[in-house]
């Protein structure tokens, strides 16, 4: 789950572009096999699919996988069919992610790099502590 604000509604000229902003995430994935996963549910806050592939190692190796990524959405855009993506994404740690996307391929092209970091209740709780340990320190 995740909230996307790819672009400012100010600079935008279409009025596709201008429904991205703050758009909602919620998928539900499954493992089909050793090095593929399906996921469906809300993209970009309209229906989508997305399939994705690991290239050398297992799906569900925690760390140092390389994956690609197809996603289709939007089915219903006037005149231009779904909006279709792809992202290539190397894990390095159990918690931080890079990668480059490319998003709506039917239409117009957009290449994005990023990079995504992975928190669970247990890593904040870690960071927090260090943090903490670190302001004692430095006094």
């Amino acid at each position: 789950m995740g909230i996307t604000n790819s672009i400012d509604n100010c600079s935008a000229a279409d009025k596709d572009e201008k429904e991205k902003i703050n758009a909602v995430n919620a998928l539900l994935g499954f493992i089909i096999s050793k090095k593929a996963e399906i996921c469906g549910g809300v993209m970009r806050s309209k229906v989508g699919i997305g399939f994705g592939y690991s290239l050398f190692q297992l799906i569900y190796v925690p760390y140092n996988t390389l994956k690609v990524y197809l996603n289709a959405y939007n089915f219903r855009r006037n005149k231009r069919g779904p909006e279709i993506g792809t992202d290539i994404r190397f894990r390095i740690t159990e918690w931080l992610y890079a990668g480059v996307a490319v998003e709506d391929i039917s239409h117009k092209i957009s290449v994005v790099p990023y990079i995504r970091f992975k928190v669970r209740d247990k890593s904040l709780t870690m960071l927090l502590g260090i943090i903490g340990i670190t302001a004692i320190v430095l006094r």
